[in-house]
């Protein structure tokens, strides 16, 4: 087969020329849709997000606004339940401490007054003794329990044989009431 070029060179290059800017334009121009399709879509991408967190603000603040009395009460509660827990750490059954204390009394004795404080601090007692032997059965008895530190009773009250009122304040020992 055999080729005729009847256009001349020049021509032949300006038409080149024209089919190379025509495919260029074209290549920008697919470029350029392409681009503007591609921001259009990150432009949804962006508004449907931004729709989705303000929904879930939204429903964050309505449950903060349902739930916040509940967790107001919840922490309310749990601060009580630590403070009975710390009350109930620091109990201390009376009744133990006062068992340990009356069957030293002997029966010719009548206590009017006993008071333990804080166990591991003191214990005082008032009463009145038939007997001077009543009151030193006492003495010996508070002795010789382990439960007091000193047991001291004044020479004043045994100077009087019978019906003796008497008043003590005893320091007890760290752990007798535990």
């Amino acid at each position: 087969m055999l080729t005729i070029n009847l256009l001349p060179q020049e021509y032949k290059k300006k038409l080149n020329q024209k089919i190379i800017l025509s495919v260029i334009k074209n290549i920008v121009g697919l470029v350029f849709a392409a681009v503007i399709f591609i921001a259009i879509i990150l432009l949804l991408a962006k508004t449907v997000s931004i729709n989705n967190f303000n929904n879930a603000v939204e429903q964050a603040a309505l449950l903060t606004k349902e739930y916040g009395g509940f967790n107001q009460q919840i922490r309310r509660i749990n601060e009580q339940i630590t403070t009975a827990r710390q009350i109930q750490k620091n109990y201390i059954i009376w009744s133990d401490s006062f068992k340990k204390i009356i069957p030293l009394v002997p029966n010719e004795i009548s206590l009017t007054y006993l008071s333990v404080s804080e166990p591991g601090k003191a214990v005082s007692m008032r009463g009145m003794a038939l007997t001077r032997d009543s009151l030193l059965r006492l003495k010996s008895n508070l002795e010789g329990s382990g439960l007091f530190t000193k047991v001291e009773i004044p020479i004043s009250y045994f100077l009087s044989r019978q019906n003796i009122n008497f008043e003590l304040s005893l320091a007890t020992k760290n752990d007798a009431f535990k």
